[in-house]
């Protein structure tokens, strides 16, 4: 899907002792154990939210530490990265909203936001409810309260992606990053025909008919 891109990294990375092998099959493995555990589910500045490794492409020649045994070596890999673009349309489930507007989860990446500015004309945000609730008018301009409920499946348009570091990080300090602030955040609208909880646009499927048995 387009939400997803493959990112090519270069970096070196240090193997322990433990996992040093002349076996070819175990380095690489080896190899994979050490980029997944420092890359997987981790945000990338500038390229997306790690999903996962999606192959190793070439491998320097190792260095040993003397003393320790540990081995560092260079790899250039691929990384399959969710990094939505503007414009994309994405549908995710409604996980809190506020007065600031709605949160939206995909169940991998729950840092998506709607912005009260980019919900629809005559949306408005009930605090004892905790929900905002959009004023849909009919064709007689009666209004109907439409309501954005807590779990709700919602479809957005992606209008902005942010990153958040405070210093230049190099690929292979990715591993350190401290989660304190949220380092990646999508940011959408619904105030367009077609967005917003999907039931207020998909019809319900019909009922399948029961199947009966007759006998001759």
């Amino acid at each position: 899907e387009k939400m997803f891109v493959l990112v090519v990294v270069t970096d070196t990375i240090v193997l322990p002792a433990s996992r040093v092998s002349p076996d070819p099959e175990k380095i690489e493995e080896a190899i994979r154990w050490r980029l997944e555990a420092k890359y997987c589910n981790k945000v990338l500045p500038g390229s997306g939210l790690v999903i996962k490794l999606q192959d190793v492409l070439c491998v320097g020649d190792g260095k040993v530490y003397p003393g320790e045994g540990n081995t560092a070596v260079t790899v250039q890999f691929r990384l399959v990265v969710f990094r939505p673009f503007e414009g994309e349309l994405l549908v995710g489930r409604v996980k809190g909203s506020s007065v600031e507007g709605i949160v939206i989860s995909m169940n991998f990446f729950d840092h998506v936001f709607i912005p009260r500015d980019c919900m629809k004309l005559e949306s408005y945000y009930a605090p004892e409810h905790g929900q905002w609730k959009w004023i849909y008018r009919d064709e007689n301009e009666d209004p109907h309260p439409l309501w954005i409920e807590q779990g709700q499946k919602v479809r957005f348009k992606v209008t902005r992606v942010d990153f958040v570091q405070s210093d230049p990080i190099k690929p292979s300090q990715t591993e350190e990053i401290a989660h304190k602030k949220t380092p990646m955040t999508v940011f959408g609208t619904i105030d367009e025909m077609g967005l917003g909880p999907t039931h207020w646009w998909d019809p319900e499927p019909e009922p399948e008919p029961e199947e009966t048995e007759t006998t001759a």
